[in-house]
């Protein structure tokens, strides 16, 4: 009979890094390295987008050879399509972030454009690029967008279909985001790249309007790659922001019932983020600015899971 606990915990204790129990990982790896645990296993670092992950935590502590010589070609090719799609999607962010400095565009980059670096190369790769900014701002970044050739539309089948002007309106006027604007890249690595402008924490058009304002006030200026800066939310706006989209797909219906509602890394951003953020002044300006916003649930609800999994962090909301 298959331990699908003893799968996911050993999922978990990767994802620890150096801090990992590597003498249990390794014994895993041993028992089962025939056996139908460790074909759930490679499917659940699939599932979870951590095959990247789990290459490069193997060959760090000298474990690749414990895996059978078809598990560790997967998980390298894996790997090194990441550390490709990462340099093209740099190139575009870079791009990007120039171009919106040259017209004073009001942003900030959310989630994996700034989380990505955080990890080693090629373990944490993103398909898009997420932005939030207000609804002031969006009649420039479309228009700047569209001269770097990027269209409104969606990617179906693989395949760009343009969205029609009706679905453009609603989208602004009902959903707190904009219909995506999506580039052909013509990689394999990365085919299409894909802006998603957020104009709201969740998907309400008016609901967090204010408290979009007041991140974007004290954003914070980073170096992104080579010469290029980037916008990002200041740290703890930043955690509320992953934690208020975490539990929004969470308690998604359309989400959970095609079982994308608790996919792993995005659990495992929150965690990284907070291994290399978290001191008692982090921990008092996020509390603080937790309940200034009115987020207390679903900031509590995402840090619970987070602690749940790792002991970490703890932080009462």
């Amino acid at each position: 009979m298959i331990n699908k606990n003893l799968e996911t915990d050993i999922l978990y204790e990767i994802c620890k890094g150096n801090d990992a129990d590597i003498s249990k990982i390794q014994m895993f790896l041993l028992e089962n390295k025939t056996s139908e645990v460790m074909e759930g296993f490679m499917g659940k670092l699939a599932a979870n987008r951590m095959c990247g992950m789990a290459y490069d935590f193997l060959r760090t502590n000298c474990l690749l050879t414990e895996l059978m010589r078809e598990y560790r070609t997967v998980l390298e090719a894996v790997y090194y399509q990441g550390v490709h799609k990462n340099r093209l999607y740099e190139n575009e962010v870079k791009k990007i972030a120039e171009v919106f400095a040259e017209n004073n565009i009001e942003y900030v980059a959310l989630k994996g454009a700034y989380l990505m670096k955080l990890y080693p190369d090629g373990v944490r790769t993103s398909n898009d690029l997420d932005i939030l900014t207000t609804r002031e701002s969006v009649s420039g970044i479309s228009s700047v967008l569209k001269q770097m050739g990027y269209e409104q539309g969606f990617i179906r089948n693989e395949k760009f279909v343009p969205a029609g002007r009706s679905e453009i309106i609603n989208a602004m006027l009902n959903r707190g985001e904009t219909i995506p604007f999506v580039k052909y890249i013509g990689n394999d690595a990365l085919k299409f790249m894909e802006i998603d402008i957020n104009l709201s924490l969740n998907e309400s058009p008016n609901e967090t309007q204010e408290t979009v304002k007041q991140m974007l006030s004290c954003r914070e200026k980073i170096k992104y790659s080579d010469n290029t800066e980037i916008y990002i939310l200041q740290k703890a706006d930043f955690l509320i922001q992953l934690c208020v989209h975490y539990y929004k797909e969470a308690t998604n219906e359309s989400w959970i019932a095609r079982g994308m509602d608790k996919t792993l890394y995005k659990l495992m951003d929150i965690y990284l983020f907070c291994k290399n953020e978290m001191n008692k002044d982090f921990s008092e300006k996020f509390r603080e600015k937790v309940k200034k916003y009115g987020l207390e649930k679903e900031c509590r609800y995402t840090i619970n899971i987070v602690y749940k999994i790792w002991g970490f962090p703890k932080i009462d909301i």
